[in-house]
């Protein structure tokens, strides 16, 4: 055979041969916990498997949404999920940023599928999730998703597009945990100044924001390395006006939750971005399920609470 018909060799073909992986395993493996949340994406919640699940969490895993608290992964929090993945039978879980410190992880997350309940209508949420593990399963979690932004969609049947995702969190440096940034952080949201510094509710619909006056704020769970933190907080504050359809109401202090991934710059927070649920600011006694969201997880959710400001919504129907 001459030179000028050898054949060559791919371009993208490593030098030592296309499968030199194939016994040999990189060098480099993610660190445990991101091999846990890396199943917990694509083995469970992506693929909607209940035996992944119970492989990686503790049996008496605790959700917390919210104020409500699911004690128990079996009596509890599968039962819960499956109702979600009733109503969104394709649900996807897409990541846009992660923070880990080895023990617990956060993640700045988008869910985006199918309503069965709304005749097939699409719609993308943001959420920010922190997971803490014990030895190889995760054990706790505290969550907080943009439930109104998934109802505007649903109802005017105008789905949101995703926000970039991340090329690949897994490999991302888990950075030592910092009880000095940490308390920088509890600080940070004890003063307030977290709200008019955030980034909140990325999205189309980051126009709908609230504009609040706050009052208090109660770290729930809080993480910090030396330049990333993540939070999520209850929040005592007065509505001054923003959400469409709802009267501001400046006199009245009502109960929020927030949550958020930070940067951290010479030791002080430099920005965050994350979800505070707008659902919450409505009274209860204006909607025609009490403590929406937060009891979508325990109830199955059949008539969407937030019909009381979107009151000509299409498609919404009573249950």
């Amino acid at each position: 055979m001459t030179e000028a018909h050898k054949p060559s060799r791919s371009p993208v073909q490593p030098a030592d041969g296309p499968h030199r992986w194939a016994s040999q395993p990189p060098a480099v493996q993610p660190p445990l916990l991101m091999t846990l949340m890396r199943r917990y994406v694509s083995g469970f919640v992506n693929s909607q498997d209940f035996s992944v699940c119970r492989e990686l969490m503790s049996e008496d895993y605790v959700l917390h949404a919210g104020d409500t608290v699911h004690r128990g992964r079996d009596s509890a929090y599968i039962p819960a999920v499956a109702r979600q993945f009733r109503q969104f039978p394709t649900l996807g879980f897409s990541i846009h940023d992660l923070v880990s410190d080895g023990e617990y992880a956060a993640l700045l997350f988008s869910e985006h599928g199918v309503s069965l309940r709304w005749d097939g209508r699409r719609a993308s949420w943001t959420g920010v999730s922190i997971y803490r593990r014990s030895g190889d399963r995760l054990v706790e979690c505290w969550v907080e998703q943009d439930y109104y932004a998934r109802h505007v969609q649903l109802a005017a049947a105008e789905p949101a597009p995703l926000e970039p995702v991340a090329l690949d969190p897994w490999f991302s440096a888990v950075q030592a945990p910092d009880t000095d940034r940490e308390r920088a952080v509890r600080d940070w949201l004890d003063s307030g100044e977290w709200w008019a510094m955030g980034d909140w509710n990325p999205g189309p619909l980051q126009r709908d924001n609230p504009e609040l006056a706050i009052e208090s704020t109660r770290p729930l769970a809080v993480m910090a390395t030396a330049t990333r933190a993540a939070f999520n907080a209850e929040v005592q504050c007065r509505y001054l006006g923003g959400i469409p359809g709802l009267d501001p109401a400046p006199r009245q202090v009502v109960t929020a939750y927030a949550a958020g991934l930070a940067d951290i710059a010479e030791g002080a927070v430099s920005g965050v971005r994350g979800v505070i649920s707008r659902a919450g600011l409505v009274p209860s006694s204006d909607l025609p399920m009490g403590q929406w969201p937060y009891r979508l997880f325990a109830q199955d959710w059949t008539y969407p609470a937030l019909s009381a400001i979107v009151r000509s919504a299409p498609g919404a129907s009573s249950p």
